[in-house]
């Protein structure tokens, strides 16, 4: 037969081996040798520094050694989250189309008031018409914009 006799000195060696391996694991040396988070490495490489320039260079160094985790999946929409938001975009989509068509009546309106200002023959008027500027604020235009993308 070949089976081996375990002596017990074997198993002495064996129970130091196994306690010496729980204590250098990983997690035990966490901190013995330098900084194990984010927070240590600030707070261990930060003293004594008077310079903006060089707090700036430690904290980017620090953060490349433990950077931030991966942010959370975003949480999947209801149903009724999803029939709000399409809601709101119809609105968004309506309302952008009306002021895009008020919009271009202003600009026709002012094409033809320069027209009879620029084709007047004589007297001047005091002042020339003002312009046909947006009448659009531009996040109001961005954000209808973009809701009617969304529902095509």
């Amino acid at each position: 037969m070949l089976c081996a006799r375990i002596t017990a000195k074997e198993i002495v060696v064996q129970k130091v081996l196994g306690f010496v391996m729980v204590l250098v694991s990983e997690s035990t040396l966490a901190g013995w040798f330098g900084p194990s988070n984010y927070d240590e490495c600030l707070l261990d490489n930060m003293k004594g520094v008077a310079s903006n320039t060089a707090a700036v260079a430690i904290a980017q160094a620090c953060r490349s050694k433990f950077p931030l985790p991966p942010p959370p999946p975003p949480k999947p929409k209801s149903a009724e989250e999803l029939a709000k938001e399409k809601e709101e975009n119809e609105r968004l989509c309506r309302s952008y189309r009306a002021l895009q068509r008020k919009q271009e009546r202003a600009k026709e309106q002012y094409d033809n008031d320069m027209k009879k200002f620029l084709n007047l023959e004589g007297s001047m008027p005091s002042e020339a018409p003002s312009s046909g500027s947006s009448l659009l604020a531009p996040m109001e235009e961005y954000r209808g914009a973009n809701a009617c993308r969304e529902l095509q």
